[in-house]
């Protein structure tokens, strides 16, 4: 299965980043460009998981106030996380997740 997500200008490798460290067992691949990264699952329970991982950070960074994401990290009681880069951002212009093939929406 195959997902894609969309990150502000020249955040993606960042996010990518992250994401490959966290090493989440489900991701099989990862490509990313300027705005746009590539995430490869074996299955689609795979890629249940992983969507739900990334809507959960989603929801973590839209919950922490702007002030908490400028302190660095362990002082506002989240760690780094792929959804840092967006925390400051509104919820419109945050990453969107467009999975390919499937019906997820």
């Amino acid at each position: 299965m195959r997902s894609i997500i969309s990150t502000e200008p020249a955040s993606a490798k960042a996010v990518a980043l992250a994401v490959q460290e966290a090493g989440w067992l489900e991701i099989k691949g990862i490509i990313a460009e300027d705005s746009t990264i590539f995430l490869a699952t074996a299955s689609l329970s795979d890629q249940k998981v992983l969507l739900h991982r990334i809507a959960q950070m989603q929801d973590d960074v839209r919950r922490c106030p702007p002030e908490a994401a400028d302190k660095p990290s362990g002082e506002a009681g989240h760690g780094s996380s792929p959804a840092d880069t967006a925390s400051n951002q509104p919820a419109s212009q945050r990453s969107r997740l467009a999975p390919i093939g499937g019906n997820w929406r």
